[in-house]
Parts: C-alpha cells; structure tokens; sequence
C-alpha cells in the first residue's frame, strides 16, 4: 500500500468523485444515511470528513496519510 501526503486538491478531487469520509486514511463513499454510518464505525477509527477537510490549513492536511 503506498500513501500519499493530503493537500486541498486531493480532497476536492475526491469529493467530486463521490468520496464522503477517511477512514484510517482510506476514502469512503457512503450510501444511505452518512450519522448512521459514522455511527456504526469502530469508535477507535479515525474518520474524518472530507468537506471539513477543505477548511483545514495546507501544513495541517500533509499531517494525514491518505492510503492509495
């Protein structure tokens, strides 16, 4: 598995191809009800939200590893 540094245009990219959340650094597209989903996740996962990601600053986003 290779993993790639996150920047704004990664995200944006993924978001348009209909990816919601990573999870532990893998994209997730999410059918049915986003919470309900969320909420049935390990609670020890690492799930972020790839809208909010876009308010994050550059040096924050290369902090996470996105796993290709």
């Amino acid at each position: 598995m290779t993993e790639l540094a996150l920047t704004k245009d990664i995200v944006k990219d993924l978001i348009t191809r209909g990816y919601h959340l990573l999870v532990n650094g893998v994209r997730q597209k999410i059918e049915g009800d986003f919470w309900d989903y969320i909420k049935h996740l390990d609670e020890d996962a690492c799930v972020l939200v790839l809208e909010d990601l876009l308010l994050w600053k550059d040096r924050e986003l290369q902090l996470i590893a996105l796993v290709a």
